[in-house]
């Protein structure tokens, strides 16, 4: 047997279920005990509160131990926390966060079917267009970057997939991957470029219909000659295109505030 101090199994019951324990010992007595446990991406912390002030919840879905996990959602700060989860699981609640607010949950519908040990892509493909019948209206999206993931990046409205090296179902069953070392800020910056290309959209439209409305209007009231007419027309294209160079001032997307 292995004698240990009450301070030793006291810090020892702390750990449990935060990583693996290695224990030092000398004739058999414990002299130090060592926590080996997965570090958290040095982003991972400004991804979540970017998010956040971008008005998106973020959630934290994961199959490891209740501790663990909760200890990783106090670093975050998230609130909602799941641990224990089977990569079924994880899809099932994704399918209930697209739902809610809606008076359904999805349960009507037919029951999720995860591949997540398959080989292969076509398995995997076949997956995500069955999960795709039972979305919700409200988007979600999933951040992962194992196999057991893919049946909920097959699910989410947008998986996306943090992976330097992995099995190639993990890309298949993605909408988009993310490489490099700060992949998880490439989040809330694609959440900004998206939000304002779509405003630049609604303007360019409403520039091009606002300008030949005026010219119709009033050419049925007033009357406008031919030549103005071609120059409002011609004008309008113009200032759409013009509109559509304000990407290239998009610099620091990443950041909320800009």
């Amino acid at each position: 047997n292995i004698s240990m101090t009450e301070t030793m199994e006291a810090t020892l019951a702390a750990w449990t279920g935060s990583g693996s324990v290695v224990f030092v010992t000398i004739d058999e007595e414990v002299a130090g005990m060592i926590l080996m446990a997965d570090a958290l991406r040095p982003e991972s912390k400004p991804c979540v509160q970017r998010l956040k002030d971008l008005g998106i919840e973020a959630a934290l879905l994961s199959g490891d131990a209740e501790v663990a996990v909760k200890r990783v959602a106090e670093i975050l700060e998230i609130q909602a926390a799941h641990s224990k989860l089977l990569p079924e699981a994880k899809a099932t609640l994704l399918r209930e966060a697209s739902w809610a607010d809606t008076g359904r949950n999805g349960s009507s519908t037919r029951t999720l079917k995860a591949s997540a040990s398959a080989s292969t892509s076509t398995p995997l493909l076949l997956h995500q267009q069955q999960e795709q019948q039972v979305r919700g209206p409200r988007v979600v999206g999933f951040l992962g970057d194992g196999l057991n993931d893919c049946p909920a990046l097959a699910f989410a409205h947008i998986g996306i997939a943090v992976q330097e090296v992995g099995p190639q179902s993990i890309v298949d069953a993605s909408t988009a991957v993310l490489l490099g070392g700060d992949a998880l800020l490439k989040v809330p910056a694609a959440v900004v470029v998206a939000r304002r290309t779509q405003m630049l959209i609604l303007v360019n439209l409403l520039l091009a219909i606002g300008c030949n409305t005026a010219i119709i209007v009033g050419a049925a009231f007033v009357g406008v000659p031919l030549w103005l007419s071609v120059l409002a027309d011609s004008g309008s294209l113009l200032l759409v295109l013009a509109n559509s160079f304000w990407p290239l001032c998009w610099g620091g997307a990443g950041n909320p505030s800009q």
